[in-house]
């Protein structure tokens, strides 16, 4: 499939991207050459021109998105561009498109008095940009009409991510806001909208019309507060507007958009379903929970800042612990083993019975995280989940639970079944639950299983976007035969699960999944509802990460990284989940937890700073007198 975008802006270039990492033919129109030298860089294919270019060639492509936005600065008026620029582009598309999808805006449904909109509410725009939007969304309904190519329009409520808070600039000086805060706001993050512009793309049978906006409208007062207390500003204040301003025309406006068709038949789950976790990703700043553990990191005898990270290491464990007084003792360490059927096709260059012989080790304490894990003060629990060899004979520490034994290959088909997921899961949340009742402060979960890296680089690329060429790595020491094996089988069976991804996630994540790596995920979900702290390891422990992100919204809040492994699809997998590790380039790639437990002693030091050292008004206090 090959896809054409026209308006490659805020919007555009999300989904032109997303597409071309998918290994796409993806074409990007754009009046820019030093844009178009941008496009090329990141495997995008520029086509020079205009939307009123009237020599205008384009590309025969399977789809074409539509995501023209207005450029203030250009000398055509807004009509030309979204009206007469759309009738041009119309006009010069090849016959093979079989698919356009078209952006546009909720402006076209005016004032509704706080009511809700809709796909079936009628139009009635009051601005003269609702008018404009509508009168394009007739001029290509009448052109589908005649050409009988499958048309979808998705309307987005307000656009914000990155660069493009609304008021930002006011909020953060703490000025007055002109407007009625007691007015909606309809909002979507840009991730999200690009997300169901794809979604209309690849449906099979998609509807004509789609709202996308976020879970919940909210009144303007409460965006500005969330704003504020993500960027650490004054609580808002409002003024009112000044007569005939733009601000006094979106007073006129009141109305609350319903996503509910979108997310039905599209199958759309929201990264950011409301404003409350949009707008700290957007703004990447802190949560705000973590502040008063900055503001007390900032008053101890130092000059502020000059721990470095260990001083931000403080302020997360505190925000994750919800306390000036953190505790990291005592610790767990759960590894969970099992075996992978795709090791069959060649993937790796060592046999399944490794797995066997590394559980008796661990079982016995003569392995690394044993070692590491005496060393940091950490107790170590063995988990098999799904491996291969006999079970052991029942001591403390280990426990067989197999889900079964070994996945099955996913090279040819689903490695387990949502109910094997499921099982491997519930297995993983118990382990969690057992943490809290004995009363553990930090955990942390180890792998154990040969042909394991085969599956994270397919949530790598399933759930973090990575390409597959940068998400497979050498793993246990592959040579380059068996690299290219396991990338082709990376390659064919995320292709596999990606189309169900969105729809029925978990069918999804189990295509590709390993039992110890779902077990993994439930441990840090349930971990997290619990108020733990958990010390992310590699890039095995980080895909499993992902799928409890995925899974339950929030978990990566409880989350610490501890350090950047060899893997290469580690460090986008920590980029989409918003994590900073505390090793760098320590190249480990063991597993077993063995990077989180290196990383305990860290937390160790920076719930010291918090909880012992002095402020530095007590240091600049008059001196005691017990001394010579």
């Amino acid at each position: 499939m090959s896809l054409l975008v026209i308006g490659c802006g805020y919007l555009g270039e999300r989904v032109a991207r997303e597409h071309a990492r998918r290994g796409e033919p993806v074409f990007a129109l754009t009046r820019s050459a030093a844009r178009a030298g941008e496009f090329e860089a990141i495997g995008l294919r520029p086509v020079i021109g205009d939307v009123l270019d009237d020599s205008l060639r384009l590309p025969a492509v399977d789809r074409v998105l539509h995501a023209v936005g207005y450029d203030r600065t250009a000398a055509p008026s807004k009509r030309s561009v979204y009206v007469d620029g759309l009738a041009n582009i119309l006009g010069r598309l090849p016959s093979s498109v079989g698919r356009l999808v078209y952006v546009g805006s909720t402006s076209v449904y005016g004032d509704r008095d706080g009511g809700w909109v809709d796909e079936e509410t009628p139009t009635e725009p009051i601005t003269e940009a609702g008018r404009i939007c509508l009168e394009a969304e007739r001029v290509l309904a009448a052109w589908a009409g005649r050409s009988g190519v499958s048309t979808v329009v998705v309307r987005c409520a307000g656009l914000y991510g990155p660069g493009r808070i609304i008021r930002r600039d006011l909020i953060a000086k703490g000025e007055p806001i002109p407007g009625d805060p007691d007015r909606h706001l309809s909002l979507i993050h840009i991730d999200d909208a690009g997300r169901a512009a794809t979604a209309a793309l690849d449906a099979a049978s998609p509807g004509p019309l789609y709202l996308a906006a976020d879970d919940r409208p909210v009144r303007r007062r409460e965006y500005y507060r969330v704003v504020a207390a993500a960027l650490g500003a004054p609580s808002p204040s409002f003024a009112p507007p000044a007569p005939g301003s733009s601000e006094a025309a979106r007073d006129t406006v009141d109305r609350r958009i319903r996503n509910r068709r979108l997310k039905a038949e599209l199958g759309l789950a929201l990264r950011y379903p409301t404003i409350e976790t949009g707008v700290p990703a957007a703004l990447g700043r802190p949560a705000p929970r973590e502040q008063a553990a900055w503001d007390r990191l900032d008053g101890l005898a130092k000059p502020p800042g000059s721990l470095g990270r260990l001083e931000t290491l403080a302020a997360r464990l505190c925000g994750i612990q919800g306390t000036l007084s953190p505790r990291t003792k005592p610790r767990r360490l759960v590894v969970f083993a099992a075996d992978h059927g795709v090791v069959a096709e060649g993937v790796t260059a060592w046999p399944s019975d490794v797995t066997g012989a590394m559980i008796r080790s661990i079982a016995r304490g003569g392995a690394a995280c044993s070692a590491i894990a005496s060393a940091c003060d950490a107790d170590v629990t063995l988990v098999d989940v799904g491996s291969m060899s006999v079970p052991l004979p029942s001591r403390p520490g280990y426990e067989a639970r197999k889900v079964a034994e070994g996945t099955r290959n996913l090279a040819v088909g689903p490695a387990m079944s949502a109910d094997e997921f499921d099982r491997a899961t519930a297995i993983g949340a118990e382990h969690a639950r057992r943490a809290f009742e004995d009363g553990m402060a930090v955990v942390a979960a180890g792998d154990l299983g040969i042909g394991n890296t085969t599956a994270a680089s397919c949530l790598a690329v399933l759930l973090a976007d990575v390409p597959p060429p940068l998400a497979v790595g050498r793993g246990a020491g592959a040579d380059d035969a068996t690299l290219a094996r396991k990338l082709r089988v990376v390659e064919s069976a995320t292709a596999r699960a990606r189309p169900s991804l969105d729809r029925e996630p978990i069918a999804a994540i189990a295509e590709v999944c390993g039992f110890e790596i779902a077990a993994m995920a439930g441990f840090y979900m349930e971990a997290s509802r619990l108020g733990l702290t958990i010390v992310l390891d590699g890039a095995i422990a980080t895909a499993a990460a992902l799928i409890a992100e995925t899974l339950r919204r929030g978990t990566v809040d409880s989350m610490i990284a501890a350090h950047l492994s060899d893997e290469p699809a580690h460090a986008p997998m920590l980029a989409r989940l918003g994590l900073e590790p505390l090793l760098g380039d320590w190249r480990l790639r063991l597993g077993e937890g063995t990077g989180a437990l290196l990383a305990f002693p860290l937390l160790d030091a920076a719930a010291a700073i918090v909880t012992r050292m002095d402020s530095l008004e007590a240091a600049l206090a008059e001196p005691d007198h017990d001394g010579p």
